[in-house]
């Protein structure tokens, strides 16, 4: 996903969280590096305040998000195709993943994706890779776009007609992304457990609720996402935060 829709992070299943200062108020942030800037505003700092929630209950959100996707067929599936390919740090990430727990919270088994499927990596030294033209030959129902978030700054700058720095990870890049519910991924190990990054947490996923990210690449997209998506209407128990 790029920035204003799609980014990217780094393994959420073990990470936790360390709170430091920031004057004149605070930032919650994970070790992988989730927010590149403080809060801005006060409720930016009750956000992020929000954060320290987590703690047990984000590995027990972690253990039920494993859970959802080893219940959707079509979704490991492309899972093992997708780690097939080598790619350095993958995820299938933003709204493969968003929708299929969507579904699960709604009574709704999952069976097929609802959007593209997102594929990120992070490889600062090989910015271009083949992988999206064998994913779209190997599993040609689902349409598929591979992005390196080493590289999504780029696309970024453009859109937003500002300078925006390189990522350090895939957990910096998908903090930029416009929802916090989004900015969740998955990949499969070799000994086929699931991983999950979420760099603002799992917390808003699993509450339904639809929240701008306080460390967007651009914070327009968000209320133009919502308009043109349209997600209450095929998920009716969203609750929907103004920017």
């Amino acid at each position: 996903m790029r920035a204003n829709a799609r980014p990217r992070s780094e393994h959420c299943t073990t990470r936790s969280s360390n709170l430091f200062s920031v004057s004149p108020f605070v930032a919650l942030v994970c070790r992988a590096g989730c927010a590149r800037r403080p809060p801005q505003t006060r409720r930016d700092e009750a956000w992020y305040i929000g954060r320290l929630a987590m703690g047990s209950n984000e590995l027990e959100l972690q253990k039920r998000l494993g859970l959802i996707v080893k219940a959707s067929p079509w979704l490991l599936d492309a899972l093992e195709i997708i780690k097939s390919q080598g790619l350095p740090d993958w995820y299938l990430a933003a709204g493969a993943i968003r929708n299929t727990v969507w579904d699960a919270l709604h009574g709704w088994v999952s069976m097929q994706p609802q959007s593209d499927l997102d594929v990120i990596y992070f490889d600062p030294g090989n910015p271009q890779n083949a992988a999206e033209m064998t994913l779209q030959v190997a599993l040609p129902e689902y349409t598929w776009e591979v992005t390196n978030q080493a590289t999504v700054h780029h696309w970024q700058s453009g859109a937003t007609n500002r300078a925006v720095p390189p990522y350090e990870s895939n957990a910096t890049a998908m903090a930029s992304w416009p929802e916090t519910a989004t900015a969740v991924g998955v990949r499969l190990t070799d000994s086929g457990m699931i991983e999950s990054i979420a760099p603002h947490g799992l917390a808003d996923l699993f509450d339904l609720t639809l929240r701008p990210s306080p460390t967007a690449s651009d914070p327009t997209a968000y209320e133009s996402r919502l308009r043109q998506k349209a997600w209450h209407l095929r998920w009716p128990r969203l609750r929907i935060l103004r920017s």
